[in-house]
């Protein structure tokens, strides 16, 4: 997955157990790897977590062929760093050659979706017998909606005024998060600033606990300003003033981070593809369905790779602002010579902010594709 998205996840987690440890991104990259397996008829999940630190959250697992997955469930999860799982599932029969993972951290957040044939083992490592929970149908809903968007709050405007005198804001402030230019920087608040009469000389300052920041604020019309936002806070809220230059306060408010993050997404609900199987040479259908609409407009970008991983197809759409697409197709060309795994991976950003709302993977099945080691 992509490293600013990871690092998005960590700092929602941060903020949701208001967590005091700091969120280096080269230490708490998370990146879960596993499957479905059907070992000597029984089906187990095999999940390991690559991490430098713990993971829980839950899994919703789907079951079914390379069209449909069902969901039959899902399970709790708690893995240290570094540590492996195999989890025996209690009561589900065998069938299906095909699985689904989807895996939320513990703030909802997408962190793992792969759809791939369900692998046959013949394994005498013992697993840890779970039973699957049903899904509720409030999850079912919403369980491709991510966090991690930007969305404009408004602020209300502090009035100086007599009581007969016409209420005329002075300022209206619009707050939005922003991504760095590259995927190492840190993320940006923006404020977005309007007002009728020239402002001069005032002062805009944020706070959240211990982070504390202002900057210089001279409005003709319309003005920007952006503050980097550390990689820690300990605070889920951040308050910010825009106060004239003897002292009066202008405009005053209170953002949500989380609310800043999770509205108007993009996500992808499902990958299908138009044969069970494929053999080198052969064309290959991919049709993606998404869910949810962007303000901003989105662009997907999508990419497979072989075994040896290189990369073998490559290609990416643009959304206008609010133009709905449900469905997008995607048609490549398998080599002759190919080395499995072959996986098809994609990535949804937001054009206005930057920041990547969905990404996952599906492999597609090469009968008599060369298995790397």
């Amino acid at each position: 997955m992509n490293k600013r998205f990871h690092i998005l996840l960590l700092f929602l987690i941060a903020l949701a157990t208001g967590s005091q440890s700091a969120l280096a991104k080269t230490q708490t990259h998370i990146a879960l790897s596993g499957a479905i397996e059907n070992n000597n008829g029984r089906l187990r999940l095999n999940l390991t977590n690559n991490s430098s630190r713990e993971f829980r959250g839950a899994a919703i697992i789907g079951i079914g062929n390379d069209s449909e997955q069902r969901e039959i469930g899902q399970l709790e999860l708690s893995l240290s760093s570094h540590e492996t799982r195999l989890l025996q599932f209690s009561g589900v029969a065998a069938s299906g050659n095909q699985f689904s993972i989807r895996i939320f951290d513990l703030n909802g957040a997408l962190v793992f979706y792969k759809i791939a044939p369900i692998k046959n083992v013949s394994d005498p490592t013992p697993g840890v017998a779970v039973t699957l929970n049903p899904v509720p149908t409030s999850k079912r809903k919403n369980a491709t909606a991510l966090s991690g968007q930007s969305s404009a709050i408004s602020a209300t405007p502090v009035i100086n005024r007599d009581d007969a005198a016409p209420v005329i804001a002075e300022v209206t402030i619009n707050s939005r998060l922003l991504a760095g230019q590259s995927e190492t920087d840190p993320f940006i608040l923006a404020f977005e600033m309007t007002a009728p009469r020239p402002i001069q000389a005032a002062t805009l300052s944020v706070s959240s606990g211990k982070f504390k920041d202002q900057k210089p604020v001279s409005i003709k019309q319309n003005l920007t300003v952006e503050f980097k936002l550390p990689d820690q806070l300990d605070s889920e809220r951040i308050s910010y003033e825009l106060t004239a230059k003897n002292g009066r306060v202008i405009a005053k408010g209170e953002l949500d981070i989380e609310k800043l993050m999770a509205e108007d997404v993009v996500t992808v609900t499902e990958i299908r593809t138009d044969k069970a199987s494929y053999e080198s040479g052969d064309q290959v259908q991919l049709t993606v369905l998404l869910e949810g609409k962007s303000p901003n407009g989105f662009r997907l970008e999508a990419q497979t790779r072989d075994g040896d991983g290189n990369i073998i197809f490559q290609d990416q759409i643009q959304s206008g602002p609010n133009n709905p697409i449900n469905t997008q197709a995607f048609v490549l060309t398998l080599a002759r010579e190919l080395t499995a795994p072959v996986i098809f991976e994609f990535k949804i950003y937001d054009n206005g902010t930057g920041l990547m709302s969905d990404s996952g993977e599906r492999e597609i099945p090469v009968k008599d594709a060369k298995r790397r080691p």
